[in-house]
């Protein structure tokens, strides 16, 4: 048998006993996890996941190369590359974009899934999941336009741009950037987006802009949007990792969800398996501001000078941010 024949038939079996048939796929609560990538959706999402027992979804929007049946990727999602969606995309709220609805409509039934769920659940619990977390790190600009359409019970996480910005530089992922720091206008449709930033964008010209900036075209379109903490719930990483049962207990409310709360404290302690290398530090605090003793503080103000320039104001050199900018006043 060959290594082709061998690699179809291992795509399908993996694949075939989780569709559309096999899952509850009218009677699961579906909940979605949005931040920027380095922002601490892994944290959040498995802690969600470990008291809801719920299946994880794992970024359903990252780009991978589309699979074919000679050279597969068993993690790429063909009907969302077909899309033609960018890197955080941006769909205006009152449009009708058919390939991308498509996508998700499949998406949240359970009709599509990837071969991620092999790696992040118990095969054996996935059709018998009356909980799916959706992970996303690159979906922040289209949850606007999301929670019209889709019972999704979305949660977004902001960080702090230069945390995210210092775990970047320490990740393997963004070196890339280090000598391609120039913005990289990747949406093809609703390009107009990038208008209100251009002028600032077209000026990067180092490493630290071009990752700051690539924070905040990932965080302006939610939180300015008025439907912040209200369509969703909105928490900074920052008051999840400070007050983390207070945090929990908001989300759990909004979506009536129940759990054990004997487990959380165990749970909320437990480091995401993609964290830093440098987030080893002992109690919250110096967590908290770890990363401060990894940039340097001409780096911080480029980082913070830069997301201002874009419009960020509530994010500064202070260690949390303007809680009354990005949450709902009551």
């Amino acid at each position: 048998m060959t290594n082709k024949i061998i690699e179809a038939l291992q795509f399908y079996y993996y694949l075939k006993p989780f569709g559309y048939n096999k899952l509850k796929h009218e009677t699961t609560i579906n909940l979605s996890v949005f931040a920027s990538p380095r922002g601490g959706s892994t944290w959040l999402a498995e802690t969600l996941k470990s008291l809801t027992n719920a299946t994880l979804v794992w970024e359903p929007l990252f780009v991978y190369n589309q699979y074919k049946i000679n050279n597969f990727n068993p993690f790429a999602y063909p009907e969302r590359q077909k899309s033609g969606m960018g890197w955080h995309q941006y769909i205006p709220e009152h449009e009708d974009w058919s390939d991308a609805k498509d996508f998700f409509d499949q998406l949240f039934s359970k009709k599509i899934v990837n071969l991620k769920l092999y790696r992040f659940n118990d095969l054996s619990k996935i059709s018998k999941s009356e909980t799916f977390i959706f992970k996303f790190c690159f979906g922040n600009n289209v949850l606007p336009w999301l929670v019209d359409k889709y019972e999704i019970n979305p949660v977004l996480l902001v960080r702090h741009p230069c945390a995210v910005v210092a775990s970047q530089l320490n990740y393997g992922a963004w070196d890339w950037h280090k000598t391609n720091f120039k913005y990289n206008y990747n949406m093809v449709k609703f390009k107009e987006f990038y208008e209100p930033y251009r002028e600032v964008l077209d000026t990067i010209s180092c490493i630290e802009e071009r990752l700051a900036a690539e924070w905040a075209m990932t965080v302006l379109t939610p939180i300015k949007n008025k439907k912040n903490d209200i369509k969703w719930v909105t928490s900074s990483y920052e008051d999840l990792l400070l007050n983390p049962n207070q945090v929990l207990s908001k989300i759990k409310d909004r979506y009536h969800l129940e759990w054990d709360e004997k487990k959380l404290d165990k749970i909320i302690q437990k480091q995401s398996f993609t964290k830093s290398s440098f987030e080893n530090s002992s109690g919250k605090k110096n967590k908290l501001e770890s990363w401060k003793n990894n940039i340097t503080s001409k780096q911080i103000d480029t980082i913070i000078n830069f997301t201002q320039r874009l419009g960020v104001d509530f994010y500064s050199t202070d260690l949390e941010p303007d809680y009354s900018k990005i949450y709902k006043k009551d």
